[in-house]
């Protein structure tokens, strides 16, 4: 199992052993997280895993998932920075179903830095993640999932590669996400739109901007495995116009290896 292969069988889990995961695993799991680019140049973080111990000095609230672990993407507090820890800890996720460990994004936390050594930031996503008590893996025929010609709109004739990235994108908006997000798709560009916000909660602005940065991932995940080169940045001349109900995001260009 690849990456691409875990955006369609992955699904959240909340209850696991916990045992300790050798060393080793621990070790790679940062690496390859280290690996991992950034959305933007301008974006950094810091990666931390936290042994389940640290919830005894209340790191994470009484609500959280109880495991052995939780992996920390610590960032600056900002829409772009949360955006770029969802994309990041979206791949990280994938990652671990890949190994066969369960994983269940927590979401935005207010860090004590005080408690984690080493961490320069007071806020950041956490995931909980370990062995699973449970089944890691979904059935990919029940899922349920909007209908790709319901949120992609196509300014080009796709050929099949375009089409199958796009399908992903349409399994994106299961059960993790909220929905509210369309596609309008050229021969080597797609841009992304979100449904304006008709209230302005913080958790629902927080969640959507995860959300991005799930999808994000998704869509970065699935063009390498069908040979595009991409390249994520938003675009200025689209930011500024008027899209009636929907607000422009970013957009990701393609181009065939």
């Amino acid at each position: 199992m690849n990456l691409y292969d875990a955006i369609l069988v992955r699904k959240s889990v909340k209850n696991y052993h916990m045992d300790e995961l050798e060393q080793t695993m621990l070790n790679n799991i940062l690496n390859f997280a280290n690996h991992l680019s950034m959305l933007t140049e301008d974006n950094k973080v810091q990666y931390k895993i936290l042994h389940h111990s640290y919830t005894d000095n209340k790191l994470l609230s009484i609500f959280s998932v109880k495991a052995p672990y939780y992996f920390v993407i610590a960032s600056d507090n900002d829409d772009l920075s949360l955006m770029n820890n969802a994309y990041l800890m979206e791949q990280i996720s994938l990652y671990l179903t890949t190994k066969g460990i369960g994983s269940y994004l927590i979401g935005k936390k207010k860090i004590n830095k005080e408690l984690v050594d080493g961490l320069n930031y007071d806020s950041g996503l956490i995931m909980a993640f370990g062995k699973a008590k449970d089944n890691i893996y979904r059935d990919v025929r029940k899922l349920k999932h909007i209908d790709e010609k319901d949120i992609c709109i196509y300014k080009c004739e796709p050929d099949m590669s375009l089409k199958s990235l796009m399908k992903i994108a349409s399994y994106s908006t299961a059960n993790r996400t909220m929905q509210p997000f369309r596609f309008v798709i050229y021969d080597n560009r797609i841009h992304l739109f979100s449904k304006k916000e008709t209230f302005h909660a913080r958790t629902y602005h927080e969640a959507k901007n995860i959300d991005i940065g799930i999808i994000l991932a998704h869509l970065l995940v699935a063009a390498e495995e069908l040979w595009f080169q991409t390249t994520i940045k938003k675009q200025e001349n689209i930011t500024n116009r008027e899209m009636k109900n929907n607000e422009y995001v970013i957009s990701l260009f393609l181009k065939a290896a």
